[in-house]
């Protein structure tokens, strides 16, 4: 089964999140670059998985305009022909409406019915619990719409060409130096998973996997917080690697830190400096009032690089 690739700036990551729950919802198998783990080759893992993609969803926005990162992957998607899918989340300056349906959710919502239906005929959907009864007992081959025919594929491509060969040259931005202006709260998670230090592995290897992240932050002491922060290289090097049993293993066993906590406010060159410091790659975002709101990741500060052209 093919994948939908999504690009994105990771500014607007509160709204790609919501539509890839429903795409998953609806069957399809979605790839962004939160699957990328740890310590990989980010550009190669990016580019590969966007070439084996059965279509590509731009989310169109300022922050994308603005990202050299989601400019290069439209250029990459029109030069391996891939379909090209826009969902316009704000702002209209992107060339690319001038010429392609786009689906206009400025007001925030999702896309309609007629978007994944679209979506379907160049990718398969597998069967999902959201279906009613009846649905979910008609045949496989009734839900997956088979792709287009090659001769129907090769008339989009060359149109995709044609179209790419007068945009190609305006859809690639210049350089931009990153700025002490970029800031953590933009580029970290909001998202965060918080464990007790002699909680088992097991359970944490739990969370990180059903929850699709790679790491937790590991909560000291109530009275005075210190952290430390486990990640999936920890369990790797300290529990796979040596044959030690992860049911048998406490996260304060294998973690990492203590480690400094990061302010919204602070820079990412601020940021990277403290992570260099500690020789970790994620950081536990606090609050004036010492609450974790967040983690930022090397990989987000990579991103935040490759976005801005450093």
């Amino acid at each position: 089964m093919g994948h939908i690739f999504i690009s994105y700036s990771h500014k607007d990551k509160d709204y790609v999140d919501k539509l890839e729950k429903v795409l998953q919802k609806e069957g399809f198998e979605v790839w962004i670059d939160d699957r990328i783990h740890y310590g990989s080759d980010w550009p190669k893992v990016v580019t590969t998985n966007l070439d084996n993609s059965d279509g590509v969803i731009v989310i169109l926005s300022n922050n994308s305009y603005q990202s050299d990162m989601v400019q290069n992957e439209v250029v990459r998607a029109r030069e391996k022909n891939k379909p090209i899918f826009p969902i316009l989340l704000d702002e209209d300056t992107w060339l690319i409406i001038q010429t392609k349906q786009f689906v206009d959710v400025r007001d925030g919502s999702l896309p309609d019915r007629r978007f994944y239906d679209r979506l379907a005929g160049f990718t398969s959907r597998k069967i999902t619990t959201s279906l009613s009864s009846g649905e979910a007992s008609a045949p496989q081959s009734r839900l997956q719409k088979s792709k287009p025919e090659k001769s129907e594929q090769e008339r989009l491509a060359s149109e995709e060409q044609d179209k790419g060969s007068q945009l190609r040259a305006k859809v690639v931005l210049p350089v931009r130096a990153i700025t002490s202006r970029q800031i953590v709260r933009d580029w970290m998670s909001s998202s965060v998973t918080v464990v007790h230090p002699d909680s088992i592995v097991t359970y944490a290897l739990t969370l990180m996997r059903r929850r699709r992240i790679h790491c937790v932050v590991v909560d000291l002491s109530e009275k005075n917080p210190s952290y430390c922060i486990l990640t999936t290289r920890d369990i790797r090097d300290k529990v796979v690697a040596l044959g030690r049993n992860p049911a048998e293993t406490t996260v304060r066993e294998i973690m990492s830190g203590p480690v400094d906590v990061a302010k919204p406010a602070w820079t990412l060159i601020k940021c990277s400096e403290s992570m260099q410091k500690n020789r970790v790659g994620y950081m536990p975002v606090a609050d004036h009032s010492g609450k974790i709101i967040g983690v930022i990741s090397e990989t987000d500060i990579f991103v935040a690089v490759e976005e801005s052209g450093w």
